[in-house]
């Protein structure tokens, strides 16, 4: 090479014009230049294949920046060639443009977007361009007008002129930059514009709703995005919830998009405080993104556009997740205090059950809800919201096994089945599923460290109840569970006192009542009512030859058989010892005698095939008008019983009260 310059090969001719060493470059020039210019396109092959198959962005923009510095040097060196650019350092301004990038990136640690550089050095060239072109033109039109040399005042005017162009240029200067960037961004513009006043007043939004679905409309239709979500922590623990995302079309795959607080993207985010990019998928086992582009791939400007907006919109989010979360929680709070209110008003769950479900549609979406309890190996419904979705009524007994209560009685704790037409875990969840729900939760009810039954709740969404749910439902249910221990408590009570606990039949007192409420029932709508009471004959020889086991087991028996012999509207009744009662409501005395027949019947067949000696004495009464007072009914019956047993045993009599053949007679009963 150096051969090749000496001996005048590379240039023709050097010589000294004035300050100023000039030179002529001969076709020997090209020895020098065609292997650098093998070299730049070399590179240009490798970069260009390397652009077109990285989606890192930053890794992009470097492989542009080198791509653009080649360019700039390979044609500014060859603009140097020309001799009539020999007065000018046209090289060395090349040089400069590459050495500004760089310096940029190692003084503000961050590399200059390519497109950025690109799109404003376009509009700064050409905003320059203009002005010079403005700025001799005004120039020669005084000149010519003014007919002045370039003296002083010349360069004055021309000083005056080159600020005013200044001006000019500084006015268009905005509308240029804007119509580049119109250019450049496309329709994505309008969006741009929009996210950037949005982000501006952010803070005078005061609903997160607000915010994060107006955040995720802009940002993708500002950089392009198919889908994307934002991550709030779930109330209840520190897990990462998607809450809001977009588009709403069913189809996004962030929209239930989770993260556990212990999830090596959270301790990453929380660490690093930057963007998570594609490259760190080696060392990480999960991933968030925003979803794939469009068209093209994220540039470093996207991920400004999306740093810079999520550090301008965190603060006033924050703010108004932590506002949404506690006024969540004062709702909470509310529908607890107010539901332990309606809770305690009655003993009668089903009475205030639809109250406490209306309550709590306050917090919780709730389609179908029902409380079950258990009895022996069975359930029982004993409250429902909704009969018509229900795969059982109230009072109505299922088997416990194959069902979600008996799965939380066994584990106590809850469960919850998040999308029935996914997966349906019992025999009673095929039902809630065809009768359109979508998610059940079952929730135990303990009292006193037992479970007593399951508090069950169910909606149309699927996924609806998160754990804040959960955690809201397992309070109530612990609410419910006292209470209705308290309830089935005073239920157990009523019944003692009301049913005989050796025959299972109802005792003196509720024979009492419900005498009562028929002389009421009568007064007000008429027509008749009977009452018979039954003694067994010899009751007193069995217990002495049989023991007093036997004789238990013998009453017991009768009173199977009066139950299975009398009707559903009546009721039966231990009067005291061995003596029992049948009361019939709107029954005359003909239908009185089929009834009373029919038992006397069963009981002596029964009596008959054990070998026991015994039989019935009864007195029937019908009352037409009857007396007013309990006692005197029941005297009367009584009367006429002893009749029947003192004429002769295994015997029935029968009279009707308020007919006026038998009034005289029966006044002198009640008399005595």
């Amino acid at each position: 090479m150096i051969a090749a310059v000496l001996s005048g090969f590379v240039t023709s001719d050097v010589y000294a014009n004035g300050n100023y060493v000039r030179s002529h470059y001969s076709l020997g020039i090209l020895l020098v230049a065609l292997p650098l210019l093998v070299f730049a396109l070399r590179n240009y092959y490798v970069f260009w294949n390397m652009l077109k198959h990285t989606h890192n962005p930053v890794l992009h923009n470097q492989i542009l920046a080198l791509l653009v510095g080649i360019s700039v040097l390979v044609g500014f060196s060859s603009f140097s060639l020309p001799a009539w650019f020999n007065d000018f350092p046209i090289a060395h301004y090349g040089n400069l443009i590459n050495a500004f990038i760089l310096s940029y990136g190692v003084i503000r640690h961050r590399l200059i977007d390519m497109r950025i550089v690109l799109r404003r050095g376009t509009a700064w060239f050409a905003l320059g361009v203009i002005s010079v072109a403005i700025y001799w033109l005004v120039l020669i039109v005084v000149h010519r007008i003014f007919n002045f040399d370039l003296d002083l005042m010349a360069s004055f005017v021309a000083t005056i002129l080159a600020f005013s162009v200044g001006i000019f240029a500084y006015r268009v200067r905005s509308h240029l930059f804007k119509f580049m960037s119109r250019a450049f961004q496309g329709s994505s513009y309008d969006y741009h514009q929009r996210l950037n006043e949005f982000t501006n007043k952010i803070h005078n939004v005061f609903s997160l709703k607000e915010q994060g679905g107006e955040l995720l409309i802009l940002l993708l239709k500002a950089i392009n995005v198919r889908e994307a979500c934002l991550l709030f922590p779930e109330s209840g623990n520190d897990d990462y919830k998607s809450q809001f995302s977009e588009p709403k079309d069913g189809q996004n795959q962030l929209a239930n998009l989770r993260l556990r607080s212990n999830n090596p993207i959270v301790k990453y985010l929380e660490r690093e405080q930057k963007t998570l990019q594609r490259e760190n998928l080696d060392i990480l086992p999960a991933f968030l993104v925003l979803g794939e582009k469009r068209s093209g791939r994220y540039s470093l400007e996207d991920l400004s556009v999306i740093e810079n907006t999520t550090s301008r919109v965190a603060v006033s989010m924050e703010k108004e997740y932590l506002r949404e979360q506690l006024r969540e929680r004062e709702e909470e709070l509310s529908v607890i205090n107010n539901s332990s209110v309606i809770l305690s008003s009655s003993l009668d769950i089903q009475e205030i059950f639809g109250t406490f479900i209306d309550e709590l549609k306050k917090v919780v979406e709730v389609d179908w809800a029902s409380i079950v309890l258990i009895e022996e190996d069975t359930l029982c419904c004993m409250a429902l919201s909704s009969p018509e979705n229900s795969a059982y009524q109230i009072g109505e007994r299922v088997p416990m096994e194959g069902t979600g209560t008996g799965w939380v009685v066994t584990q106590k704790k809850t469960f919850v089945e998040p999308d029935l037409s996914q997966e349906r875990y019992f025999n009673t969840s095929e039902h809630f599923y065809t009768q359109g729900l979508r998610t059940t939760a079952y929730l135990p009810l303990i009292a006193k460290g037992s479970v007593i039954g399951s508090f069950i709740v169910a909606c149309k969404t699927p996924n609806v109840y998160t754990q804040r749910h959960t955690k809201l439902l397992e309070q109530l249910a612990a609410q419910i569970a006292m209470p209705l221990e308290n309830s089935l408590l005073y239920a157990k009570a009523e019944k003692k006192a009301r049913i005989d606990e050796l025959t299972s039949l109802y005792n003196r007192r509720s024979l009492d009542e419900m005498i009562d409420s028929e002389i009421s029932r009568h007064s007000r709508y008429g027509g008749a009512f009977s009452l018979a009471i039954l003694d067994l004959d010899s009751f007193k020889s069995f217990n002495d030859t049989y023991g007093h086991l036997a004789g238990d087991g013998l009453l017991q028996e009768i009173g199977r058989n009066i139950k299975s012999a009398i009707r559903t509207s009546d009721y039966a009744f231990r009067y005291g010892g061995d003596e029992f009662a049948i009361l019939l409501p709107e029954t005359g005395p003909e239908s009185a005698r089929v009834v009373i027949q029919k038992v006397q019947e069963l009981n002596l067949h029964v009596m008959k095939k054990n070998g026991w000696p015994i039989t019935l004495s009864m007195g029937v009464v019908s009352f037409i008008s009857p007396p007013t007072t309990v006692d005197k009914i029941l005297k009367l019956s009584d009367v006429l019983m002893y009749k029947a047993k003192n004429g002769g045993k295994n015997t029935i009599k029968y009279t009707v009260y308020g007919d006026q053949i038998n009034r005289n007679r029966q006044e002198s009963i009640l008399r005595t």
